[in-house]
């Protein structure tokens, strides 16, 4: 049975799927750590290299390619950087600001403005880079 979603349904469809599980695993495997997990030794430092630094960004980067190949988007396409930032910003308040207002952690509040920059840059490249190749790929 031949496909008939078109391809920008289907690249849209992806990119949520990709940032839409890294992001509830992120935010899950902190609150199953915290509740069921060894949080002895420094787990949080593993915990934000992981996620923070390496698994929603590059989820982020990932999804935003997928979004920016899609020809039928239009220009809304263009505010996918601006939505992973703030779905990054929401999981640090999910995470460590949540935790720590509720008394479990003594993390401290997480800076918006740095991790709204650092949820936004990703996307942000990953965009331009789709564009690019789907305008050279058309020529």
């Amino acid at each position: 049975m031949k496909n008939t979603q078109p391809t920008s349904d289907r690249a849209l469809v992806r990119a949520a799927i990709i940032y839409s599980i890294v992001w509830v695993v992120a935010v899950g495997y902190y609150w199953y750590s915290l509740y069921f997990g060894d949080t002895g030794g420094g787990w949080i430092m593993g915990y934000i290299l992981t996620y923070f630094y390496l698994a929603l960004p590059a989820a982020g980067f990932i999804s935003a390619l997928f979004i920016a190949r899609g020809r039928d988007l239009g220009t809304s396409r263009y505010f996918a950087p601006i939505v992973f930032a703030g779905l990054y910003a929401l999981a640090t308040i999910l995470t460590f600001s949540l935790s720590t207002n509720i008394g479990m952690t003594n993390i401290g509040d997480a800076d918006l403005v740095f991790y709204l920059g650092m949820g936004f840059v990703p996307p942000l490249v990953g965009m331009l880079i789709g564009v690019i190749s789907t305008r050279n790929r058309r020529r």
